[in-house]
C-alpha cells in the first residue's frame, strides 16, 4: 500500500494543495496574487513530479489491482495536470470570478484534475465509477459558480439531472457486468466473457457507455453542454471542454479497446462487430448534431460547445477504429484540441474580461479597431482554422489520422460523413473570421495593450497549433511507444 501511495504522488499533491488551498481561503486572509501562486506552484509541481519521478513506476499496478500507470496513463496524467494549469492562469484576471470566491474556484478546478488523472489510471470498475463521480460533483460546483448569472442555476440543475441519470444507468450496467463476469476487474472481463452470454454482455455494456457518452457529451446525452458552457466561467468552460471530455475519452479506451480485445487477443471477438457498429453510428450522429445546431448559434461559449459536441465525433472515430492507428490519432487528437480550444477559450476569455460580451456579432471588425485587436484576432483565427481542420494547424493532422485510421478498418460511410461535417464546420468557423475581418466599423475604435503574459500564452498555444501542424512526426513516434 506504501508503494502504491509513492506511485501516486503527483495526484496526492493535488489533494494536498486542495486542502491547503481551502484552508488559506477560509482563513479569509489570503489575497487573491496569493492564492492564484499557491495553487500554481502545486500544480507545477505535480507536473514535474509526475515528468520526472513517476517513470520509475511505470506499468505499475497499485491499490489491489485498481489502478494502472502505464504509458497510456502516464500521457493523459500529463496533459490533465498540463490544462489544470493552463486554467488557474485564465482565472487569475478573470472577472467573472470575483475575489471573494476566487480560492473556491481553484479547489475545484484542483480538485477536478486530481480526479481526471485517477480516472485516466482506473482498471477496475469501481475506482471508474468513484472517479467519475469525484469529477461530476465537482463540476456541478462550477458550472452554477456565478450566483449572479440568471442562467446558472438552471444550468447547473439540468446538469446535475442529466449527470445523475447517466451515473444511475451507468451502475447498473456495470452491476450486470459483475453479475455476468464475477468481477469489476477489466482485465478478468473479457476473460470471464463465453458467447452464450452476447446478449447479455452487450446489453451491459451499453449501459455503461451512457455514462462514458455522458462524460464526453456525445449524442444522445449532449443536451446538457451548451447551457453549461454558457452559464459557467469562462476558465471553468475551457475545463470542461477538454478535462472530463478526455477523461472519458481515456477510459473508453481503456476499456473498450484495450482491456476487450487489444490485451485478451480473441476473446470477445463475437462481440467486436457489434460495439463497432454503435461506437459508429454515435460518433456520425454526434459530430453531425454538433455541427448542425452551432450553425443557428450567436453566442460564441454556445457556438463553442455545439463544436466540442462535434469534436467529440470525430474523436470517436478514433475509437470505433478499434486498433493502435486509431487510439494514436485519438491521443494526437485530443493533444491538439488541448491547444487549438484551449487558445480559442483563452481569446474569448480575454475579450469577455475587456467589454463582458459573448455575442459574435460583437466580434465585428475586430481585426481594424487599431491597437491590440488584431493579434486578437490572427491568434484567433488559427484556432478556429486547427479547430475547422484546415492546413497548415494541428487539428488538420488529427483529422488527417483519424481518416486514415477509419479508412484502414473499411469505414468508408463514416469517412463521408466526417467529410461532410468538415464543410459544415467550416461555414461557422469562418463566420466568426469574416465577421472580424470583413467588417469594418470605426466607432468601436480603441486602443489598449494586451498583458504581457496574456500575450505569451496566446502566442505560445498559436505558435504551438501550428508548429504540430507541420513537425508532428516525432509525437507520433512518441505515441508509437505508448502503444507497444
Amino acid at each position: 500500500m506504501l508503494e502504491s501511495t509513492r506511485a501516486i504522488l503527483p495526484e496526492l499533491i493535488l489533494v494536498f494543495t486542495t486542502f491547503y488551498i481551502t484552508v488559506r481561503s477560509a482563513s479569509g486572509r489570503a489575497a487573491r496574487d496569493s492564492l492564484f501562486i499557491e495553487a500554481l506552484t502545486g500544480a507545477a509541481i505535480a507536473l514535474a513530479v509526475l515528468l520526472f519521478y513517476s517513470n520509475q513506476y511505470m506499468n505499475f499496478k497499485g491499490f489491489y489491482d485498481m489502478i494502472l500507470l502505464d504509458k497510456t496513463a502516464y500521457f493523459f496524467r500529463a496533459l490533465f495536470i498540463a490544462l489544470g494549469i493552463f486554467v488557474i492562469i485564465m482565472t487569475k484576471n478573470s472577472v467573472e470570478i470575483s475575489d471573494y470566491l476566487f480560492g473556491e474556484f481553484l479547489v475545484v478546478t484542483l480538485s477536478i484534475t486530481a480526479g481526471t488523472c485517477f480516472l485516466a489510471s482506473s482498471i477496475d470498475l469501481l475506482m471508474v465509477y468513484l472517479s467519475l463521480e469525484w469529477i461530476s460533483l465537482s463540476s456541478y460546483l462550477l458550472t452554477g459558480f456565478i450566483a449572479r448569472k440568471r442562467i446558472a442555476g438552471e444550468a447547473a440543475m439540468k446538469y446535475v439531472l442529466f449527470g445523475g441519470i447517466a451515473s444511475a444507468v451507468m451502475l447498473f450496467g456495470i452491476s450486470w457486468l459483475f453479475g455476468i463476469t464475477g468481477s469489476l476487474r477489466l482485465a478478468d472481463i473479457a476473460g470471464a466473457f463465453v458467447d452464450s452470454q452476447q446478449g447479455a454482455m452487450m446489453f451491459a455494456l451499453v449501459l455503461i457507455l451512457v455514462g462514458f457518452a455522458f462524460k464526453i457529451s456525445a449524442v444522445p446525452l449532449h443536451f446538457w453542454a451548451p447551457d453549461v458552457y454558457q452559464a459557467a466561467p469562462t476558465p471553468a468552460t475551457t475545463l470542461f471542454s477538454i478535462g472530463p471530455k478526455a477523461a472519458g475519452f481515456a477510459i473508453l479506451i481503456r476499456m473498450f479497446y484495450y482491456s476487450m480485445f487489444k490485451d485478451n487477443a480473441g476473446a470477445m471477438e463475437s462481440i467486436r462487430p457489434d460495439i463497432e457498429t454503435i461506437l459508429c453510428v454515435m460518433a456520425a450522429i454526434t459530430m453531425t448534431a454538433g455541427n448542425l445546431l452551432a450553425l443557428r448559434q450567436e453566442n460564441i461559449k454556445r457556438l463553442l460547445a455545439y463544436s466540442s459536441i462535434s469534436h467529440a465525433g470525430f474523436l470517436l472515430m478514433g475509437v470505433a477504429a478499434l486498433s493502435d492507428r486509431g487510439i494514436e490519432a485519438l491521443l494526437f487528437y485530443l493533444f491538439a484540441y488541448l491547444l487549438m480550444n484551449g487558445g480559442a477559450f483563452f481569446v474569448v476569455n480575454f475579450i469577455i474580461n475587456k467589454w463582458n460580451s459573448e455575442n459574435i456579432s460583437d466580434y465585428e471588425g475586430l481585426a481594424w479597431r487599431g491597437g491590440s485587436h488584431a493579434y486578437l484576432a490572427v491568434t484567433l483565427s488559427v484556432f478556429l482554422f486547427s479547430l475547422a481542420g484546415l492546413p497548415p494547424f494541428a487539428g488538420f493532422i488529427g483529422k488527417w489520422y483519424i481518416f486514415a485510421a477509419a479508412v484502414e478498418k473499411k469505414l468508408y460511410w463514416l469517412v463521408i460523413v466526417a467529410l461532410i461535417n468538415i464543410v459544415i464546420a467550416l461555414y461557422y468557423y469562418a463566420r466568426i473570421v469574416k465577421a472580424m475581418y470583413l467588417v469594418q466599423d470605426i466607432s468601436k475604435k480603441e486602443s489598449f495593450k494586451i498583458p504581457f503574459n496574456e500575450t505569451f500564452w496566446m502566442g505560445s498555444l498559436g505558435f504551438l497549433t501550428i508548429y504540430f501542424g507541420i513537425f508532428f512526426s516525432p509525437f507520433f513516434v512518441y505515441l508509437e511507444s505508448i502503444l507497444r
